[in-house]
């Protein structure tokens, strides 16, 4: 289900209502999705950075921590659900990891051509500043937003 759509979705039917709709199913098999798009500014076309997390339902566990169906989702190679996970464990194997890392790995090895890009596509959308610790900061005239470039 789209990101969006899940907040209400699980409001509506929370996490019993979740497990309900798989417990009699014989494929149990689930997974998490998680898409980052990066666009380096108005008419630059968007790239997209993938993350997924195979694993499978299991019935609600008390305890633990997280959200939505972190206390329904097992992922592969694990034997408690990710709400009973430490938050690092989870971290380094969650969808939403595996974008960011995908997204990470992407700006060290094309650094010079996205700057590039980035300075292309935002010049007349965006004032660039180089503080002193070696951060390029831009923001954003429209909306006066500053952020890490």
């Amino acid at each position: 289900m789209p990101g969006p759509y899940i907040k209400s979705f699980f409001d509506a039917i929370g996490v019993d209502g979740l497990w309900q709709l798989v417990e009699h199913q014989a494929d149990k098999s689930a997974s998490c999705e998680c898409v980052l798009a990066f666009s380096a500014g108005p008419g630059a076309e968007p790239i997209a950075f993938r993350g997924r997390t195979e694993g499978r339902v299991v019935p609600p566990h008390d305890g633990g921590q997280g959200f939505g169906w972190d206390a329904i989702f097992v992922p592969d190679g694990a034997d408690v659900p990710w709400g009973q996970m430490p938050m690092e464990a989870k971290n380094a194997i969650s969808h939403r990891s595996r974008a960011l890392a995908e997204f990470a790995a992407h700006i060290k090895a094309n650094e010079a051509e996205l700057l590039s890009s980035i300075a292309r596509h935002s010049a007349d959308e965006v004032d660039f500043v180089h503080d002193g610790d070696g951060l390029v900061w831009g923001t954003e005239k429209r909306l006066g937003r500053r952020s890490i470039v």
